[in-house]
């Protein structure tokens, strides 16, 4: 289990560095290859702060759960449990679409608060919330379906 863990939290950060550089430095490369000006910055300011971030969690998840779930060489020859991965990441995406209304429902209510709030840390926690909400639902929804879904384990006689 604790390998396991380990597989998924590597697989999640290099999920996360990869696709963050992808979309940032590939959106930057389309934009000068087709010519868009940006004047002020403030495109590539919500490229780098917003829109990268936002896909690079979603890419680290998908990551994650298959570093997770995928065998090595010595496992599948002993005849390990064949947990599907399409199962694994259907439901993460059933997940993140459940997941969807709760985060905005947080969301408002983070947003509610953040006028009373005196610290910046606080702010940033507060308003990381409704992120941090959506990705655990694609996760429990991820788990729950693996579980769910799991196969029988290979009889090796």
């Amino acid at each position: 289990m604790p390998h396991l863990l380990i597989r998924a939290c590597l697989g999640f950060v290099a999920g996360v560095v990869a696709t963050y550089a992808i979309v940032l430095f590939g959106t930057v490369l389309v934009w000068s290859l087709i010519g868009v000006v940006d004047r002020d910055g403030g495109g590539h300011m919500a490229l780098a702060f917003i829109i990268a971030p936002g896909f690079a969690i979603v890419g680290g998840l998908v990551a994650g759960v298959l570093a997770a779930r995928w065998r090595g060489r010595n496992q599948a020859k002993t005849g390990g449990t064949g947990r599907p991965v399409f199962a694994t990441l259907a439901g993460g995406a059933v997940g993140a679409l459940v997941g969807w209304p709760v985060a905005m429902v947080i969301g408002s209510l983070a947003r509610l608060m953040i006028n009373d709030i005196r610290s910046f840390e606080l702010a940033f926690a507060v308003l990381w919330t409704p992120t941090i909400a959506w990705a655990a639902c694609a996760i429990i929804g991820a788990l729950l379906a693996t579980r769910f879904f799991a196969s029988k384990p290979v009889s090796t006689k």
